[in-house]
């Protein structure tokens, strides 16, 4: 995956603070300097839940080849989000887009 040239949908740029997609560039960095093997796709889902009144953000990020799926939890960040990011590697970059701006 080539994530050095970097570009997201107006969607995803005006529905989802910087905070977070900085979050998912940056989990994607981990990957890459992991010597992960990534599909050209990469499926994140965002949510939020309260557990003993505490608000838990929660991303699960998977791809399909080779299977691979990894969650993370966070609290403290105040940050209220249901929905799911795609990442595409297109071969010359990474875009961050909603599946319905496929």
């Amino acid at each position: 995956m080539d994530i050095s040239k970097r570009y997201m949908t107006a969607g995803i740029a005006r529905e989802i603070e910087p905070i977070i997609q900085l979050m998912l560039w940056k989990l994607l960095d981990d990957k890459i300097k992991a010597n992960a093997s990534l599909d050209y796709l990469q499926v994140f889902t965002l949510s939020t839940f309260y557990v003993s009144g505490q608000t838990v953000f929660k991303i699960i990020h998977r791809q399909e080849v080779p299977p691979a799926h990894d969650e993370w939890y966070f609290t403290g960040l105040g940050l209220f989000i249901n929905t799911t990011i795609w990442v595409i590697d297109s071969g010359e970059s990474a875009t961050m887009l909603f599946p319905h701006e496929y």
